[in-house]
Parts: C-alpha cells; sequence; structure tokens
C-alpha cells in the first residue's frame, strides 16, 4: 500500500506541475516538451531501465521468459526511437527537411522502409490495450475464454490504470501539439513502476525459495 501511495503520489505531482507550466509557463512548457529536450531523454532512459529489469526476471516457464525476453527487446526498441537514433547516429539518406520531422511521424527515425509507419496512433492503441483493456478482461473471472489467452502475458497491476489511461489521453496531443511527449513519459514510468513490482517479487520468491532449501538441508 505505501509503494503504491508513492507512486500516485510522484505521479500526481508530475501531472500537477505540467498542467501549472501549460497555465502559468506556456513557454517552458513548450520547451521540456520539444524534440531532444531532457522529458525525451529522461523517458529513453526509463525504458532502457525497464528492459534491463525485464531481463533480470527469470521463471522457471519457459513461457515466462520469452515474455519478458520480447518485453526487454520491445523497451529497447522504444528507446531508441525515442532519442530519434537514425538522426543522431546513423548517416540517413533522407533529406533534411524528412529528418526533421516530428518523431511520432516515422516508425524509426531516418529508416526510410518504415518511414510511412505512424507511430502515435500505433503506440497509443498498443499501450491502451495492453496496460488497461486487456488486463480488464483477464483478470474479469466471467470472461474466462479470455483469461486462457491471456495467461501468457504478465500485465501490469491495477492500480496502474489511471497513468495508463493519463498516458493515452496525453498521446491525442492536445492542445499544444506537443502532449505526446508527456504521455510517452507516462508510459515509460508505468512501464517501469510495472517492472520492479516484478522484481521485486522475483526477488522475494528467490529468497522463500532459499529459506525452504535451508530448512530441509
Amino acid at each position: 500500500m505505501l509503494f503504491r501511495s508513492i507512486v500516485h503520489g510522484v505521479f500526481t505531482v508530475l501531472l500537477l506541475f505540467f498542467a501549472y507550466l501549460l497555465v502559468a509557463h506556456r513557454a517552458w512548457y513548450l520547451q521540456l516538451l520539444a524534440d531532444d529536450q531532457p522529458i525525451e531523454w529522461i523517458t529513453a532512459v526509463t525504458l532502457f531501465v525497464t528492459a534491463l529489469l525485464a531481463l533480470t526476471v527469470t521463471y522457471r516457464p519457459i513461457r515466462r521468459r520469452f515474455f519478458y525476453a520480447a518485453f526487454a527487446a520491445v523497451m529497447v526498441v522504444a528507446a531508441v526511437e525515442e532519442i530519434d537514433w537514425g538522426q543522431h547516429f546513423v548517416s540517413a539518406s533522407e533529406s533534411t527537411a524528412t529528418l526533421s520531422a516530428p518523431a511520432d511521424e516515422h516508425w524509426v527515425s531516418g529508416t526510410p522502409l518504415l518511414s510511412l509507419v505512424k507511430t502515435r496512433p500505433v503506440v497509443t492503441v498498443v499501450l491502451f490495450l495492453y496496460g488497461i483493456l486487456l488486463p480488464f478482461l483477464y483478470r474479469n473471472r466471467k470472461l474466462k475464454k479470455y483469461r486462457q489467452v491471456l495467461r501468457l502475458v504478465k500485465f501490469p497491476p491495477a492500480f496502474l490504470y489511471p497513468w495508463f489511461l493519463v498516458a493515452t489521453l496525453c498521446m491525442l496531443n492536445l492542445p499544444t501539439g506537443r502532449e505526446a511527449e508527456l504521455g510517452q513519459l507516462f508510459f515509460a514510468l508505468s512501464l517501469l513502476v510495472f517492472m520492479l513490482i516484478r522484481v521485486w517479487h522475483q526477488a522475494r520468491k528467490t529468497v522463500a525459495e532459499q529459506a525452504l532449501l535451508s530448512e530441509r538441508a
């Protein structure tokens, strides 16, 4: 309960801070949420840390290992996309005008083959499904057939639903056209909290198993 209260408190303060900047210091607000600014890099670092945490979680069922490996891979891809690796680290063949387009207009910045894919709507829908809709279906006991299909996937805890919803609403990019960066930050922080919980559960399980082995020895 304490951990949940801390998470809700930190997220609420963060949301209120940006709301205050939007109303009272709009120029600062727009600057913070611009491309290649601290918020974007904080989001990328958060995603990288989440990926590393996912790789530390090990389960005996092989299907769970596949899930966490895939989860980590997705976090890494999201992180490098967040910092526009095509612009920063790859010499792309696209024109300067194309490279300077908003990051949400491309799948992987500087990759011509995938440049027609709009990432913001795709990311919004996928994370809404993963963070809110599918967990709701999985935890609803009346929908047993869905539980069988979704049991291979680990979902974020229910107390993070409000923040996935906040992130989804931010991804609508209203009212200034910069809110998608804020939505990505809330998505990243929510996924980080989720993975911290999984690591904590894994640590408790390991300690319990070691204690049991000690008793039997």
